[in-house]
């Protein structure tokens, strides 16, 4: 609702149920190896994290789980329904 994006933020039937679970753990710095993006670039290379994604769940379906990918690219683009406050 902050950001006005219809269907997000909530778990409730007819929401979009996207979520991601965190696993916590001794602080560990990002790698390159542990991004999965078309590009490598981050300006969080090297920061040392406590937690890491455990499972991905987009539209209700679990895309991603311990390190690996279930489906291919997964989502679609989202756009503000209403303005910025």
């Amino acid at each position: 609702r902050r950001f006005g994006l219809a269907g997000k933020g909530t778990l409730a039937p007819g929401s979009d149920a996207d979520i991601v679970l965190l696993r916590r753990q001794k602080p560990k710095p990002i790698a390159r190896a542990d991004l999965f993006t078309r590009h490598k670039i981050t300006p969080y290379l090297g920061i040392p994290l406590e937690v890491r994604v455990e499972t991905t769940i987009v539209r209700g379906a679990i895309v991603y789980h311990k390190g690996k990918h279930r489906h291919g690219p997964a989502g679609n683009e989202v756009r503000r329904t209403t303005p910025q406050e």
